[in-house]
């Protein structure tokens, strides 16, 4: 983990430039329960399908709380001086989150094979939901990354706030 910190350090500067000047924007789009017509020719059309109650409250609950232990797993140690460890309980450490891409996409540390990942990948409806998408069962999977945002709520914390909008966008 440490060497792909190191590597990341070296190349975060490349890696940025075009991050510059990007507003996110919310679009409200149909979601889709799994199996529900229509879906499939929403996806042809737009080029991407919502699916929405995949999972059960329960398994959330669970998804999260592993997303969690990866996440307090994987953060950088706090430097000398430094704020806290992350903690999912303080969000005044949530400075100490994991470096991201674009600002929520974690492709590092193993995130795709983490044991929060395969939990949703292996959830029923999220199965049917792919099965649905590519017309088969016999699917395979391959996962490099995750995309976690922190709350957008947090409006007053800058690591979820857009340039200091105060609105939730940025990552």
């Amino acid at each position: 983990a440490r060497l792909a910190w190191r590597w990341y350090e070296s190349r975060r500067e490349r890696l940025s430039w075009h991050l510059e000047g990007v507003e996110p924007a919310y679009v409200k789009v149909r979601r889709f329960r799994v199996g529900e017509p229509g879906a499939n020719r929403y996806l042809r059309k737009h080029g991407f399908v919502v699916y929405r109650e995949v999972l059960s409250q329960s398994e959330c609950r669970r998804a999260r709380a592993l997303l969690w232990d990866f996440l307090e797993a994987s953060a950088p140690l706090p430097r000398q001086g430094g704020s806290r460890p992350l903690s999912r309980d303080d969000p005044a450490t949530w400075d100490a989150w994991p470096e991201t891409v674009e600002g929520g996409i974690l492709p590092y540390f193993g995130s795709g094979q983490s044991r929060a990942a395969w939990f949703v990948r292996s959830r029923p409806r999220v199965l049917r939901a792919f099965a649905a998408v590519w017309g088969t069962d016999a699917l395979v999977s391959s996962f490099d990354a995750v995309s976690v945002w922190r709350p957008w709520q947090l409006e007053s914390h800058p690591a979820t706030c857009s340039a200091g909008s105060g609105g939730g966008g940025g990552g």
